[in-house]
């Protein structure tokens, strides 16, 4: 799955003859932090909410002084967990998607990507997730499957990821069971560190009202 494969049908755009008060409800309206400012079609940049709220709504945004336009953006050919390591670096809601031109194509918001990588990692289909933290160099998906797999549970799918500054990494375990005390307790028998796990109740927040602890958490 890559960038060409989620772009957004809405769009996220706003020229930037437009005024202060139209870019502000437009992200209001549309749930994001930031719009891609353009200009005859040409992408000049990501306006921030928090740069222009408390400004003359009557002021169109090409005539605001001093006003900064992050040039964050993705590529058509960006694998998705590289998108998703973009998001969590920058702390954006939307990113725009560019051609190898440099054309903007079009844009992709935070929840959208979440629905994304819901579907890739099959995090809406039914059990459990565990997070372990461990060392880079004692990861091995073969022993943690069979330790898994000795609780007559099996692992969906996997996501690795690296905590800052360290040799150690994240591994986040999709099971197919809601009923994983059995692997908690064999993962600790084995000197694994279990950090997280989100089970039938829990998980269903996760799903939804815990979206951004969780990745903030995952720190990738």
């Amino acid at each position: 799955m890559f960038g060409k494969d989620i772009i957004s049908e809405v769009d996220y755009t706003v020229e930037s003859s437009h005024l202060v008060g139209d870019a502000v409800r437009l992200m209001e309206n549309l749930e994001v932090s930031e719009l891609a400012v353009v200009k005859d079609n040409i992408y000049l940049g990501l306006v921030s909410m928090d740069d222009i709220i408390d400004l003359d709504a009557s002021l169109h945004l090409c005539d605001i002084a001093n006003l900064e336009l992050r040039r964050d953006s993705i590529d058509l050919g960006d694998h998705v967990l590289h998108i998703y390591q973009k998001f969590i670096a920058s702390g954006l809601s939307l990113i725009p998607v560019l051609d190898g031109n440099l054309q903007l194509k079009g844009g992709i918001s935070r929840g959208e990507l979440f629905i994304h990588l819901g579907k890739l990692f099959n995090l809406t289909d039914p059990g459990s997730l565990i997070v372990l933290k461990l060392d880079r160099r004692d990861y091995s998906l073969g022993e943690i499957g069979r330790i898994v797999e000795q609780e007559n549970t099996s692992i969906l799918s996997s996501l690795i990821s690296g905590v800052p500054d360290s040799q150690q990494i994240y591994v986040s375990l999709k099971l197919n069971s809601f009923d994983i005390q059995g692997v908690i307790q064999s993962f600790e028998r084995f000197d694994y560190e279990v950090v997280a796990y989100f089970t039938e109740e829990s998980y269903e927040d996760f799903l939804t009202d815990r979206y951004n602890e969780f990745i903030n958490f995952l720190e990738i």
